[in-house]
């Protein structure tokens, strides 16, 4: 048997920030700049918020060069210094940095 309740999106999934929200668009010819998301099915906006959110670099080289990613590198590199997690120190010399992902 079929319910007839309304189905409604859970409210935590109304969240998210799209390229929509920011006016800007990772893709030349963002979706978003042809439809109005609130104008659509909850769960159609869903489907279509998956291809207009921002996309995450995915090489240093990518995240390097947004100025978005540098600023939140600065960020978190103050908090480590404020909450004396860490201190930045000059590296010895011969000696070479452990990696990290």
């Amino acid at each position: 048997k079929k319910s007839n309740r309304d189905k409604k999106t859970p409210v935590w999934m109304t969240d998210y920030v799209t390229a929509a929200a920011l006016n800007k668009s990772p893709k030349p010819y963002c979706i978003c700049r042809y439809l109005i998301y609130e104008t659509l099915k909850p769960a159609y906006q869903d489907y279509l918020k998956a291809f207009s959110a921002i996309i995450e670099p995915k090489t240093f080289l990518e995240a390097s060069s947004d100025k978005r990613w540098i600023e939140a590198v600065k960020a978190e590199i103050q908090a480590l210094e404020d909450n004396k997690t860490w201190e930045l120190v000059t590296l010895p010399k011969g000696k070479t940095p452990i990696e990290c992902k």
